[in-house]
């Protein structure tokens, strides 16, 4: 009985292998894909979670690159703050590390977060787009 469970699990578990999706024509680069991050706050770090926010977002000005757009959970699923980060810039970590120096101010550390957070889930995106222009991609030859 176990051996017929875990055969089947092992089915389900390749199934999505099977599955064919159409390639789409011309796979945008990573220079193209947005960042799109869903946080939740830690009980209690909400003020210090939007502050250390605002710094990544004057020193993101200071340095010349596009800011974060950020929506803030009002009504429905479990996260607080939707952060959609442009695409990377070559340079980017320099400009950041150049334009914090300017301002006198010191960048969080790369897990700096994980104080203020108890959850988060980064998705790599591209767009913006339409269904009729994923339509296209799929299918143009």
């Amino acid at each position: 009985m176990t051996s017929r469970i875990f055969k089947g699990s092992l089915a389900l578990a390749a199934l999505p292998a099977l599955i064919v999706q159409p390639a789409m024509a011309q796979t945008p680069s990573i220079d193209e894909m947005y960042t799109v991050t869903q946080a939740k706050i830690a009980p209690g770090k909400y003020e210090e979670a939007l502050r250390a926010q605002a710094l990544i977002e004057r020193v993101r000005a200071e340095a010349g690159l596009e800011p974060a757009m950020m929506y803030m959970h009002f009504q429905g699923a479990n996260w607080d703050l939707l952060l959609i980060y442009p695409p990377a810039v070559d340079d980017e970590d320099k400009r950041m590390e150049a334009a914090a120096r300017r301002l006198g101010v010191e960048l969080p550390g790369p897990f700096a977060n994980h104080a203020l957070w108890s959850g988060h889930q980064d998705t790599v995106v591209f767009g913006p787009t339409t269904a009729a222009e994923a339509l296209a991609d799929i299918y143009d030859d």
